[in-house]
């Protein structure tokens, strides 16, 4: 069996959810030839980068879509054309691209595209793929306003690092709780309750060394910028319980670390939402709070019961391992794929 060939075009950094997508396609046998998105939209001066982030504009960004164009051509044939969070893609490279390959497209972003992470060239190409998935239902409706001949909605995944680090540390110490993600005021209003039952909390994300510099004890509580690659489950799995907060910016009703976490073998604390509850079964495989007061109540509960932490952590891990491993979730764009191939 010959399996189709796909141009894999996104930031393949080590450890970013855009590389287990990759990887997944491999594991499948498709033939993947990849081109990484990251050297071009991050090198020059910091003013240049930020200008081209804001502007989708600039020598990076023609460099990066004049390499494409270079490298389609190159290839002569191919059969798929997968863009992951393609915001700086004009849309006549798509459809050259496109026309000359005969190409079947594909965008994919885990990131909301009408709101923080707009762009007028994806905007733009939305008619022009031929499969748009995202991982937000609530914009479902826009894709169609622009568009979209077809929409596939699918979770977000976790990747073997999880599982094997859990795996190769039988003897894991974990303490508290912790969370990661970037600094916003919600996070913060949360977060300033936490350390009030919890000394321990560790914070992990740009913006707080800032964000937390009013209160000395939330400062105390911050750990680094991020974390990223393989010390990415590490960090997550120092911890007895994670902390699955939802950005107010947009009406996110899970996040990756929503599935991160519990693969991490953390237990999963999390704002209750109807898809969280829908994910974890409440009490069993995740916890849930709907107020400042029930988390700290549940946070004291657990961190002082750690036999009924454990089950649940231990719950929650099985299920997400199961259910929520990027091959699974994936399996609806592979279907489409072979069916429309």
């Amino acid at each position: 069996m010959t399996f189709p060939s796909i141009l894999y075009i996104g930031p393949l950094s080590e450890g970013g959810t855009c590389r287990e997508r990759k990887r997944v396609l491999e594991d499948y046998g498709y033939k993947v030839i990849d081109l990484d998105t990251v050297p071009f939209l991050e090198q020059g001066a910091r003013l240049l980068r930020s200008f081209e982030n804001r502007f989708l504009f600039g020598p990076n960004v023609l460099e990066l879509n004049n390499e494409i164009l270079k490298l389609s051509s190159d290839l002569k044939r191919i059969d798929i054309i997968w863009v992951d969070k393609g915001r700086w893609l004009f849309p006549d490279v798509l459809e050259k691209v496109k026309r000359d390959t005969g190409a079947i497209c594909i965008h994919y972003t885990p990131d909301p595209a009408f709101t923080v992470h707009t762009s007028r060239h994806f905007f733009k190409s939305i008619k022009i793929f031929d499969l748009c998935v995202t991982t937000k239902d609530y914009e479902i409706n826009k894709y169609l306003d622009y568009g979209a001949k077809n929409i596939l909605f699918t979770l977000q995944g976790v990747d073997d690092r999880f599982n094997d680090y859990t795996k190769s540390k039988s003897n894991l110490i974990r303490n508290g709780s912790i969370f990661v993600g970037h600094c916003e005021a919600h996070y913060i209003n949360v977060l300033k309750e936490v350390v009030t039952v919890d000394s321990s909390l560790q914070i992990y994300g740009s913006g707080w060394t800032k964000g937390a510099s009013f209160n000395p004890k939330l400062l105390k509580s911050v750990k680094g910028e991020g974390a990223w690659g393989l010390e990415y489950p590490r960090v997550l799995a120092s911890a007895k319980i994670g902390l699955g907060l939802l950005c107010k910016n947009y009406p996110d009703n899970f996040t990756t670390r929503s599935f991160e976490v519990p693969a991490s073998g953390a237990m999963l604390l999390a704002e209750r939402t109807n898809a969280h509850l829908s994910l974890f079964t409440e009490g069993v495989e995740a916890e849930y709070f709907s107020s400042l007061s029930e988390m700290k109540e549940k946070l004291m509960f657990y961190l002082n019961n750690e036999s009924a932490l454990l089950g649940v952590a231990a719950a929650g891990q099985k299920r997400c391992l199961n259910e929520y491993h990027w091959k699974k979730v994936l399996m609806p764009v592979i279907e489409w794929i072979e069916n429309n191939i």
